[in-house]
């Protein structure tokens, strides 16, 4: 998903395995490698070291995008974060109006981070699915939106919630790993269903309403696979 030639961040970079990659690859020259925490950032720092291209990633120790200069990057990756701790970084930046391209991949509520562009004006360009080890990873590839952030805001309203959790450019490509992941999906709605069926306060709450609905949309959607 980084187009090649790109000024990339990578927001939470942890062992700098990413940009070492995208450099060693030849995806991009030069790369910013960012850590808020002191012990990742000196391992960042020495992997980036020990491979000879400490001229050519820059490593900073900072909270989220902070640590970036304006129009120093045109790229933002934040991978291997909850999408809480996502949507709470990219909203706490000016920065961000200024990218190009942001890509996430959230490790917890995808439908937190797509719900959250979506009202903020960006287009969800690309999504696509990995499985390793058992798991499916979602990665989110997201540009400007052409239209107003407060009339996507509207859009966003009217979306069909399912979308968010499913994702609307997996469900239109009919993603080789869709299946896997309706299922996956459709086993952790009907785990919290039977979660709050213990309760009966929580079978009259709106919530319970919410989850119901998605779990029958959700064999809906497998129908029609």
């Amino acid at each position: 998903m980084v187009p090649p030639g790109a000024r990339i961040a990578d927001i939470g970079t942890d062992h700098a395995l990413l940009p070492i990659a995208l450099i060693r690859s030849g995806r991009v020259d030069h790369a910013v490698a960012t850590e808020v925490r002191t012990g990742p950032f000196l391992v960042a720092k020495s992997a980036v070291e020990g491979c000879g291209l400490a001229d050519r990633i820059a490593v900073r120790l900072g909270d989220g995008l902070a640590p970036l200069r304006a129009g120093e990057v045109d790229t933002a990756i934040i991978a291997g974060m909850g999408g809480n701790t996502i949507v709470e970084i990219l909203g706490k930046s000016l920065l961000v109006s200024q990218l190009d391209r942001l890509i996430l991949q959230p490790m917890t509520k995808a439908a937190t981070v797509r719900r959250w562009l979506t009202d903020k004006g960006w287009e969800l360009e690309q999504e696509e699915l990995v499985r390793e080890e058992g798991r499916i990873y979602e990665i989110i590839s997201a540009v400007p939106g052409d239209i107003p952030a407060q009339q996507a805001n509207c859009q966003a309203a009217v979306m069909d919630e399912i979308l968010f959790y499913v994702g609307p450019v997996l469900w239109q490509r009919k993603h080789p790993l869709l299946k896997e992941h309706l299922l996956n999906l459709r086993e952790e709605t009907a785990a919290a269903l039977m979660g709050m069926r213990r309760s009966p306060s929580a079978l009259k709450t709106v919530k319970y309403k919410v989850y119901a609905a998605r779990l029958l949309r959700l064999e809906e959607m497998l129908r029609c696979l």
